[in-house]
């Protein structure tokens, strides 16, 4: 009997050790000798997205002199037969600002979704969202999707049908802005029809609408709301545009979810300086919000993954990664059953770390990392 008390404690030990997340020594993607030197790079490299099709790894990265709006921008797409090396796919530049990159396997197509802003730095002026597709040989002329204002977030496909997550992001900033967080769908990729009559949540201020889907067709997503933190959420499989939401006063920027055997997680920026709002009594007003923006910008932030709580609608912090000033919007594709590939932006990671304004007014990078979700790899 003793022995098989120690035989079982051991296993424990070891299978609790093996279930912990655990990440290889992050590295320098872009720029590096990773892509080929006809990618030109700049000092601000940042949104970014990465998926596998038809055995190639494909990204997309947004480069440019600043973090801020600029028509000085590019967005690259390239491709991989076998990693780490990259190959030039197309580079797009329209003379405006281009963010949001994001891809969707749907229709034996692999789809590629962004929106075009202004080129006035000091404003947020979402024009168009545009796509378009490849079958693996060549990609398709960029589509408007005439979803002009909207900035679109994630894409996920259920049932044969592709939806996709925008917000309204004209007035963003201003007392008028209206709600608009969206879903929007198609059968085709390139014509969107919206799910619903109205916004998914009728509260000013909120963007970044994450979500996935469950096996069982239900949602569970998350809202970013400025100045106030933030909104954890689910739907039923049929209402997905019924959120039932929980306000949490953490803002978690730059989110992307996924999963794992019969787990979800979270990935995203995380506030060193604690909760946005900083009004426990939950008083939420114009001067409030504003005050702790400011606070915001000037505090220290991290890339940090968690686990998502689908019970409560709540989010349990597992573990930060190498990261500083300005970071996160994080991209992860499987390699194998436990395996992924991780990139996520940051200001130089060997350097004394920064806060967060500082970092968007310096250079940032893409960095890489293997995530093991089933081993007992050490963390670095």
């Amino acid at each position: 009997m003793r022995y098989l008390f120690i035989f079982c404690f051991l296993w424990l030990i070891a299978y609790g050790k093996a279930q912990t997340p655990s990440f290889e020594p992050w590295e320098k993607l872009v720029p590096s000798a990773y892509i080929p030197a006809e990618v030109k790079t700049y000092a601000s490299n940042n949104n970014m997205d990465i998926v596998q099709f038809r055995g190639k790894y494909y990204m997309a990265f947004r480069t440019a002199r600043v973090h801020f709006p600029t028509g000085r921008c590019i967005l690259h797409i390239l491709s991989s037969d076998s990693l780490p090396y990259w190959k030039l796919e197309k580079s797009i530049q329209t003379g405006f600002d281009l963010r949001e990159p994001r891809f969707a396997q749907f229709n034996n197509q692999l789809f590629l979704v962004w929106f075009e802003g202004g080129n006035n730095m000091f404003k947020f002026q979402p024009r168009h969202i545009f796509s378009m597709s490849t079958s693996g040989n060549g990609w398709t002329l960029p589509a408007d999707l005439h979803l002009d204002g909207y900035v679109p977030w994630r894409l996920r496909e259920r049932n044969d049908t592709l939806y996709m997550s925008v917000y309204d992001g004209r007035g963003l900033y201003k007392a008028n802005h209206s709600p608009g967080i969206c879903l929007f769908y198609s059968e085709d990729g390139f014509q969107w029809k919206r799910l619903g009559k109205q916004s998914l949540y009728q509260e000013h201020f909120m963007e970044e609408a994450e979500f996935i889907f469950k096996y069982d067709g239900s949602l569970l997503g998350s809202i970013r709301m400025e100045g106030a933190g933030s909104l954890i959420c689910k739907a039923p499989a049929d209402s997905l545009f019924c959120w039932n939401c929980i306000k949490s006063r953490y803002k978690f920027d730059s989110s992307l979810m996924f999963e794992h055997r019969d787990k979800t997680y979270y990935i995203s920026r995380r506030n060193l300086d604690g909760p946005c709002d900083k009004d426990p009594d939950g008083t939420d007003s114009r001067v409030n919000r504003g005050r702790d923006l400011v606070r915001y910008s000037i505090t220290r932030k991290v890339t940090a993954l968690f686990e998502f709580d689908e019970e409560k609608l709540a989010l349990k912090h597992i573990k930060d990664f190498p990261s500083s000033g300005d970071n996160a919007y994080p991209a992860i594709v499987p390699i194998d059953k436990s395996e992924f590939l991780l990139l996520n932006y940051s200001s130089d990671i060997t350097k004394k770390p920064k806060n967060w304004l500082r970092g968007q007014l310096g250079k940032t990078y893409i960095y890489q990392t293997r995530l093991h979700m089933d081993t007992s790899h050490e963390s670095h």
